[in-house]
């Protein structure tokens, strides 16, 4: 019993030697690209900011929305290829597991339809610049200021306060 104990100790101790740090390294990459991210967003919002504190201009509120939005891509992205990295470096096979998530992401993919459509248009709407954070506008029977754009809704409120989630498709 005494020696099962001990290569089993020592196997996990080779181990631990051998992806310890190659683990240490995955997840301190995917830190540092999140905050080289962040900061590049930051430079980018102080680049744009103009000299009145008390109102955001239409070049700030577009670099808000854009540098939100590309910071949460960078992260959703870093974050997947990082925990796939993690998963191979533990020893599971990824092959299957990317093989299955494709057929998973069709099959998601043919059943969220209107969500990619509101994704791809809300895409268009910030790179064409169309309406921005601070607008008045009309959409899908609702009137009233834009608060809030992301890739899928905008958010309106109207003159009685009401919040309104569009889907941008």
């Amino acid at each position: 019993m005494e020696t099962i104990d001990f290569n089993l100790l020592e196997a996990f101790k080779q181990w631990s030697i051998l992806h310890v740090p190659k683990l240490i390294v995955i997840l301190l990459g995917m830190w540092a690209t999140i905050k080289v991210a962040k900061f590049i967003g930051k430079r980018i919002r102080a680049r744009v900011e103009d000299d009145d504190p008390t109102r955001q201009s239409e070049r700030e509120k577009r670099a808000e929305t854009l540098v939100t939005i590309s910071n949460t891509i960078v992260k959703i992205v870093v974050v997947a290829f990082g925990m796939l990295m993690i998963v191979k470096e533990l020893g599971i096979d990824i092959g299957p597991l990317l093989a299955g998530a494709g057929i998973m992401g069709l099959a998601i993919g043919f059943g969220s339809q209107a969500l990619v459509k509101d994704v791809v248009t809300g895409f268009f709407i910030l790179m064409e610049n169309q309406f921005r954070v601070g607008d008045v506008i009309k959409a899908a029977n609702h009137s009233g200021l834009v608060e809030k754009i992301t890739l899928r809704t905008t958010i309106l409120r109207d003159l009685d306060g009401t919040v309104h989630v569009i889907p941008n498709g």
